[in-house]
């Protein structure tokens, strides 16, 4: 069966997610928050139902970086935004700045459907990840319970 996204469990990501930011700060892909996508995340943790688990702005290539990277986001959702994603999926998929859209199913003790995104970000450029941001956001804010006037 698989676990949707609760309130309480949104409490517990949300106060991991803090601690996260507020503690020390390095490059993106080591395991620290990633500056460029802390603001998308807040945003996106203040819908209704959804909540980001992991993020990244995507990184361009560079002398010290040898190759390019997307951004991503994993969100986790409660049912009711999780149905109303799988109704749009192939539609978000086939937005121009998404790259790909898939369902992560955990197995074992972790039952957590969670949505994972590839999107052209920072390793497109600062506008172009801009963008990005803008259209996910409003993607999202769509799919949110608090957005749908029947809900109660």
């Amino acid at each position: 069966m698989i676990q949707h996204l609760t309130p309480e469990a949104k409490v517990q990501v949300l106060a991991e997610w803090q601690a996260a930011k507020d503690g020390p700060r390095g490059a993106g892909g080591s395991g620290f928050p990633d500056d460029a996508i802390i603001p998308l995340c807040d945003q996106l943790n203040g819908l209704d139902g959804i909540c980001t688990l992991q993020s990244c702005s995507g990184h361009p290539r560079t002398r010290t970086q040898r190759w390019a990277s997307p951004g991503q986001l994993h969100v986790w959702l409660d049912e009711w935004c999780f149905v109303r994603f799988l109704l749009v999926a192939d539609d978000i998929a086939r937005m121009p700045l998404i790259d790909d859209v898939c369902v992560l199913f955990g197995r074992w003790d972790d039952a957590r459907a969670v949505v994972s995104i590839f999107f052209l970000g920072a390793d497109k450029g600062a506008h172009v990840l801009a963008r990005a941001i803008q259209d996910i956001y409003l993607l999202f804010s769509v799919l949110s319970r608090g957005n749908d006037e029947s809900a109660g």
